[in-house]
């Protein structure tokens, strides 16, 4: 078996929260490499339990209502059932007969899901609008396949 290869990373954080990653951890950069590492594992995990519970056309949605949403530490988990019911509610019915969902069901499943399962699905929504692979025809059956 060949050694895990490791890199150097340095990003800033707030002073708070570097002191937070000191108060549980001992040194704020033992807490920041626990953090960086588990996190990964952590996202894949919540996919895995969001898999499943969205249809394609409700994936589909969340993802509409999440373009252009600009992703923040502090508020991750917090955009995707705002927008998504605020789409219903400032167009209604539009969204509906687009994707052919129902406003009440989709929301109550986004409601159900834990804030770090609607972060991971923040972060998958935009992994979809960075790709390159954006304007490629199968990439959006591909990418709300991932969650199916």
């Amino acid at each position: 078996m060949q050694p895990k290869e490791i890199k150097r990373v340095s990003p800033r954080i707030d002073a708070n929260h570097h002191q937070w990653f000191a108060d549980r951890w001992g040194t704020t950069n033992a807490g920041a490499e626990f953090v960086l590492e588990a996190f990964p594992h952590l996202y894949q995990r919540a996919l895995a339990e969001i898999r499943g519970r969205l249809s394609r056309p409700e994936l589909s949605m969340v993802l509409d209502c999440l373009n252009g949403t600009f992703q923040t530490p502090g508020l991750s988990g917090q955009h995707v059932t705002a927008n998504v019911e605020d789409s219903f509610s400032l167009y209604p019915g539009q969204y509906q007969k687009k994707w052919g969902v129902d406003a009440a069901a989709l929301c109550g499943k986004l409601r159900a899901l834990t804030s770090f399962q609607l972060a991971a699905l923040e972060i998958w929504a935009g992994q979809f609008w960075q790709s390159p692979r954006l304007n490629d025809e199968n990439f959006l059956e591909e990418h709300t396949a991932s969650l199916l």
